[in-house]
């Protein structure tokens, strides 16, 4: 939200309500509020006068976010974090945003509204199985017709604790009493991918603890339980073995008793208790047992990259029939039109965050719910994504179909967004909906990419060199994620040495607040001329005022190439004003990119790059004429 109209003495409140309404003020009972004006916190008529926040003025954007798995509001003002504001307040029920105003000519405008993906649980409890079976020592199977002996909305008490939603079963003596779902016939439980659930035995409710204790302690309670949950007749998971005598003795809430197993594609869900011995006092408790539903990354897995593996195979049979040939056809059509459909999302997801981080003083806060099909940071989707990546790359091995190329490009984009979102997203305490990548994913993903860079180097393939830049970007991106700052700066220096190019490319001019020019990109641009008039290098100016300068540098194959930038280029970019940036690590607006080629898109990296100016090196493979032409004909187009 913005404050769009409001005097000095910001008469408007930002926050939540429960309904109904009963009082309009800052201080009502129903109401969370952020003063403006002092920036005071009244949480329901509670004032926290312990605590204020940074006060509000006309044009400040003010983004709230509720998270009611918590009960927690964070409020962040113009880019600047202050935290959670209010806490506990999943505790009344639906919460609605509000605002408050308490004086006249009062106005706010409504900037974005975002909603991450709800988790909601299903109780197994509540679905009544397919078939209830009994298996015997002999493998002989009954039908279980006794209602007794499964139950649900029962009271249940494990350790005269009451638990509610859970299912009971009573296995008979040396027998298995197995319960079945078709989780595909019915359509509502094809959006849950995880079952969660405990086991224990139950108490006797007629009895109390004493009378409990006492019935462990006799000849019939000898037998041994195991809980086992099976999917399509695969283990899924298992209990370990419990005497049924030491029911009172054992910690139910430890993690031997808990389970959480992928249900996605599985077709025939089935709970099993075994009993072996006597099944006195087996009171069998599959407790709160709840299918999660399908989250945003899963569905991602899902409905996107899950069918283009199946669409890319189809192109590699050899059909005979003519009929065959078509539906082969519209199989790789269908795959390509996915891919440039992620390729769209991602290119547009990129220049979003681009935009974030240029005009806010915090780091990237992710907005995942406008992109579900591409920004979904997780194992299985870094995983599935390299996995089409090898397929594409065997592919255009046997062919040199431009299609193929494309969708390569493309996947590579997806890649690329995602890694950039998890490199912006890392250490931040904000509800992103990211989860943190395993190293072995990364660094799988690394060697893939190694391996490719390395190829092109080599000469082995055809691939184009808009390609292997976007392949390079991937690279630099895992090195950061993987690599220490000492080893990344080791790497940098020594990729340094075997400069032949550097591009110093920044806006000219440089805006900021619509009317305040920064100079310092301009003093920048007019201290590299100086510096390379004194050393006596080979340097061209290019561009034009209202779009972008350039100084392009030859390096003489004598000189040293770290020292000239580690101390005459990061003493040009002192000077200008640039206190923090230096060799290797660059700085925020202006980074240090090592560039594949001159060939690159250049109008793609000026969507999505991270600043306001770049320093490009480039390898001596990549001659100085051939980088100047690139660029004279991207400022001419």
């Amino acid at each position: 939200m913005e404050l769009a109209e409001d005097t000095t003495s910001q008469c408007t409140c930002f926050g939540a309500a429960t309904k109904p309404i009963t009082d309009s003020s800052y201080e009502s009972p129903d109401l969370w509020m952020y003063r403006c004006y002092n920036g005071q916190l009244y949480a329901r008529s509670v004032s926290n006068s312990a605590r204020k926040c940074k006060r509000i003025k006309k044009g400040n954007i003010i983004r709230m976010e509720l998270d009611m798995d918590v009960g927690t509001l964070r409020y962040i003002v113009d880019g600047e974090d202050q935290g959670v504001c209010f806490t506990e307040m999943n505790k009344f029920g639906e919460v609605f945003p509000a605002i408050s105003f308490y004086g006249q000519d009062r106005a706010i405008r409504l900037v974005r509204v975002e909603c991450t993906a709800r988790i909601t649980p299903f109780h197994m409890d509540q679905l009544r199985p397919d078939r209830v079976i009994d298996e015997n020592q002999d493998g002989n199977e009954t039908k279980v017709t006794d209602s007794n002996r499964v139950t649900t909305n029962v009271e249940t008490l494990i350790k005269s604790r009451s638990v509610g939603n859970s299912i009971n079963v009573y296995p008979g003596a040396d027998e298995t009493i197995s319960l079945f779902y078709d989780m595909k016939n019915h359509t509502e439980y094809q959006r849950y991918e995880e079952l969660h659930l405990s086991v224990a035995l139950a108490d006797d409710p007629k009895k109390n603890e004493e009378e409990e204790e006492e019935e462990t302690t006799r000849p019939l309670a000898t037998g041994i339980v195991c809980f086992e949950v099976w999917g399509d007749d695969k283990k899924l998971w298992s209990s370990p073995n419990i005497r049924i005598a030491d029911r009172a003795k054992i910690k139910w809430k430890e993690n031997k008793f808990s389970c959480s197993v992928s249900i996605l594609h599985v077709r025939h869900l089935s709970l099993k208790v075994q009993c072996k011995g006597p099944n006195m006092y087996a009171r069998c408790v599959w407790m709160e047992p709840v299918l999660i539903e399908e989250t945003m990354s899963s569905r991602f897995y899902r409905e996107v990259f899950s069918k283009i593996p199946l669409l890319i195979e189809r192109e590699e049979e050899e059909e005979e029939e003519e009929e065959e040939k078509k539906d082969e056809e519209t199989y790789c059509f269908l795959a390509s039109r996915l891919v440039h459909q992620m390729t769209r999302l991602a290119d547009a997801r990129l220049r979003f965050m681009r935009d974030e981080t240029l005009f806010l003083s915090t780091p990237l806060i992710p907005h995942t719910a406008a992109f579900p099909y591409v920004v979904c940071v997780s194992d299985n989707v870094m995983n599935k994504i390299l996995n089409i990546l090898k397929t594409l790359y065997d592919l255009k091995s046997k062919s040199s179909s431009e299609e193929i190329e494309r969708m390569i490009y493309g996947a590579i984009q997806v890649l690329k967004v995602n890694l950039r979102t998890y490199v912006l997203t890392r250490g931040s305490n904000l509800q992103t909906g990211s989860t943190v990548l395993k190293k072995e994913t990364l660094r799988s993903t690394l060697d893939f990419v190694l391996e490719r860079v390395k190829a092109a180097h080599e000469n082995k393939g055809s691939l184009s060199e808009a390609v292997q830049t976007s392949l390079s970007l991937v690279m630099e991106m895992l090195f950061s994620i993987l690599e220490t700052k000492s080893v990344l700066r080791k790497r940098r220096i020594l990729d340094a040495s075997n400069v032949g190019v550097v591009e110093i490319q920044v806006k000219w001019p440089v805006v900021h607040d619509k009317t305040r020019n920064d100079a310092r990109y301009e003093r920048l641009l007019m201290l590299i001329q100086l510096l390379c008039q004194r050393k006596r290098f080979k340097y061209d100016f290019l561009g034009e005022y209202i779009h972008l300068g350039y100084v392009l540098i030859e390096i003489p194959e004598n000189a040293d190439v770290v020292s000239f930038l580690k101390e005459d280029v990061t003493c040009c970019f002192a000077q200008a004003g640039f206190q923090e940036w230096c060799f290797p690590d660059g700085g925020r607006h202006v980074p240090i990119r090592s560039a594949f080629g001159a060939n690159w898109n250049r109008y793609e990296d000026l969507a999505h790059g991270p600043g306001n100016g770049y320093v490009r090196t480039y390898n001596r493979i990549t001659p100085y004429k051939k980088v100047l032409d690139s660029v004279k004909a991207f400022i001419e187009l």
